[in-house]
């Protein structure tokens, strides 16, 4: 009898030990899939204003209550205090440019340095770490810093020291920047384009545009994102061309579009991008992330240079409300919570 009980012991202690070694491969499996995208959560002033992003900072803006908190890439908080409530932000690595509650422009860094008034009755802004724009509120828009490639539709390449407007520019809605291009959407849903024009299939500089000029293909857009010419078009379909290009046996401006990526969207229902150093990623109707280019997440085995990996879907988080990308990191906001991703 006791040894029959030791038998049942014996074959109960294997089945637990199966059990357990397989609990034990299983989460390894899973903490290793999840070591390829670490995920850091903060919680929100239930209050939060506005949220702001760019591919040049990891920071995240938070602003509440007219006032600015910075998240960096590993949770860490602080405050960047102003005398005045803040309404727009767009952080950049060594300071943040934000307009006030009453339209007005300063560049704040890091260190709590506040710039003079730079620009009035302002609504919008986006900028690089060397060249800016910005919208008033009639509409008008205002560009300056460097002109490389004329790419602030000003007819030279001279740097451009304070905000110039651009003549024959009406109902301004909100630009892109890129390297060699900058991007205006109108609030009709024209798209023009002012910078640099490339050979069709690589990015050698062929020709300028030198003042803003319109894109026949970029038309009905919704929205722009800072990556190439990424555009959400009216009716809810995303598009993305990489650069413009000079179709010499028509003599015509054209822009090249990235087919693999818009193909594998077409069906996800897209409804926000943001656009981070080398990647880009999205957001779709039904709250799940994907993301194309760099793989800095690792979420593949992939080890080719430059590391540019299709679009796919990131693991472990869904349903969420908005997306903003940082240089090399994506914040996922569900509810008053923050995912950090990295």
């Amino acid at each position: 009898m006791v040894y029959c009980f030791g038998q049942n012991m014996m074959k109960k202690i294997k089945k637990i030990a199966i059990i357990c070694s397989f609990i034990i491969v299983s989460v390894s499996v899973i903490t290793f899939a999840i070591n390829k995208c670490t995920y850091r959560k903060v919680v929100l002033s239930k209050s939060v204003d506005a949220v702001f992003s760019s591919q040049y900072t990891n920071q995240l803006v938070v602003v509440v209550d007219g006032k600015m908190i910075i998240y960096d890439e590993n949770a860490n908080k602080s405050n960047l205090d102003t005398p005045f409530n803040v309404s727009v932000a767009c952080p950049l690595e060594n300071s943040v440019w934000v307009v006030d509650v009453d339209g007005n422009l300063y560049e704040v860094t890091y260190d709590s340095y506040i710039s003079d008034v730079i620009l009035t009755n302002v609504k919008y802004i986006n900028m690089s770490p060397d060249h800016y724009t910005a919208i008033t509120n009639a509409g008008e828009l205002y560009v300056w810093g460097d002109n490389l490639g004329y790419r602030l539709g000003v007819d030279c390449e001279e740097y451009i020291s304070i905000p110039t407007k651009i003549d024959n520019i009406a109902n301004a809605k909100e630009t892109s920047i890129s390297y060699g291009n900058t991007v205006l959407l109108l609030e009709n849903g024209n798209v023009f384009a002012a910078g640099m024009v490339y050979q069709k299939d690589y990015m050698e500089r062929v020709d300028s545009l030198k003042k803003f000029t319109f894109i026949n293909e970029l038309e009905n857009a919704n929205k722009l994102y800072n990556s190439g010419l990424c555009v959400l078009q009216k009716e809810g379909e995303f598009k993305s061309w990489s650069h413009l290009y000079k179709n010499f046996e028509h003599d015509e401006l054209k822009a090249k579009q990235i087919i693999s990526v818009d193909n594998f969207l077409s069906s996800k229902k897209v409804i926000w991008c943001s656009v981070g150093a080398g990647f880009t990623t999205y957001l779709t109707e039904n709250g799940d992330i994907f993301y194309w280019g760099n793989d800095f997440l690792e979420t593949t085995d992939c080890k080719c240079e430059p590391y540019a990996i299709p679009c796919q879907k990131i693991p472990y988080i869904d349903g969420v409300d908005m997306i903003y990308a940082g240089r090399n990191v994506i914040y996922a906001q569900k509810g008053n919570y923050v995912y950090i991703i990295k």
